[in-house]
């Protein structure tokens, strides 16, 4: 006996409410460099603001002297401090369905019920698809658009470039680390498993203020396949819990090493070819506005259409407290 009809948006709405971090989890499920920042506590709500501001502390304290009885004290203003503005930026997915589909559905909850997870799930899959292409990426959508900046602006090839307002032609202390095998070394250096091992330690080396260094490493699959060989005899080690979560992991000194090969919607590769990233998380944050975080709005009935779609809306940035203590092996 068929039951009673049920409103399809009541019922997604009622869905959805036991979907709030699916979109969160999918992204953690497919990006190594989003499950760090949400594991290490880097994912932080924003309220509001025009622009998202991040202090850097980028300058030594010019006061600091010796003295001796009554010699007189610098009291002069150091400017130690100045900030990174990062713009807000939006992603929307739509849940989407027409006036047929639900007539067709009508009568049979399972019925219903199976299309509004259908579509709910498309829905977070593809954003968190897109979430994943944006870490990695430029600042610039495929579409042109401006998109989160993901780790080809912050840990950029080229190193002078502007990222938070800030350009790095003009300021050194906001440039990141670059070693590039075509240049770096006077003369252009093929890596392999043989000699990857050499250029690594250099760029650890730069990395590294006392007990401050890179606790991550996300490759490109070639990159990652010459560190592995390199490894070959002798022991790796694999942290379980990134294990269980499907990533496979090998360890560099006290960092953890991954690589990622997903794909884009045309098949592209979403991590740049031969790049390692030498990345500190503890100056990067993914910052979310707490009304847009895959946020449901209200249902929208289409003017010319038998549709009606569900949007869900997300706003936020990707920022960095300090550039020079990342790093980026181009091979």
């Amino acid at each position: 006996m068929a039951t009673p009809n049920v409103n399809f948006y009541d019922l997604t709405v009622a869905t959805l409410r036991n979907y709030t971090s699916a979109v969160s989890d999918n992204v953690s499920q497919h990006n190594a460099l989003y499950r760090r920042l949400k594991d290490k506590n880097r994912i932080r709500t924003v309220t509001g603001g025009t622009t998202i501001t991040e202090n850097l502390d980028y300058a030594e304290n010019q006061t600091v002297q010796n003295y001796s009885g009554y010699d007189v004290l610098n009291v002069n203003p150091s400017q130690v401090l100045t900030a990174a503005e990062y713009y807000w930026r939006q992603k929307a997915v739509n849940i989407t369905y027409s006036g047929e589909e639900v007539r067709k559905n009508m009568g049979e909850k399972t019925r219903i019920l199976n299309l509004v997870e259908s579509r709910i799930n498309n829905a977070f899959k593809s954003a968190a698809n897109d979430m994943n292409r944006a870490l990695y990426g430029t600042g610039i959508d495929v579409n042109a658009k401006p998109d989160i900046g993901g780790l080809q602006l912050v840990i950029a090839d080229v190193n002078t470039n502007m990222v938070g307002g800030i350009d790095g032609n003009i300021w050194p202390f906001w440039r990141n680390k670059v070693w590039n095998a075509a240049t770096s070394e006077g003369s252009p250096v093929t890596l392999t498993k043989d000699n990857i091992l050499s250029y690594m330690n250099k760029m650890w080396t730069s990395l590294t203020r006392g007990t401050d260094y890179p606790d991550f490493i996300v490759a490109s699959p070639e990159m990652y396949n010459m560190y592995e060989e390199s490894q070959q005899q002798i022991q790796r080690y694999m942290k379980s819990d990134e294990a269980k979560a499907g990533f496979e992991t090998l360890k560099y000194k006290t960092a953890d090493v991954f690589f990622d090969q997903t794909q884009g919607p045309t098949g592209q590769a979403i991590m740049p070819a031969r790049h390692m990233y030498f990345i500190n998380t503890d100056y990067l944050k993914l910052c979310e506005h707490p009304d847009a975080r895959w946020t449901r709005s209200d249902e929208r009935m289409s003017v010319n259409q038998d549709a009606t779609v569900i949007p869900l809306f997300w706003m936020g940035q990707l920022v960095c407290s300090n550039r020079f203590m990342q790093g980026v092996m181009l091979g």
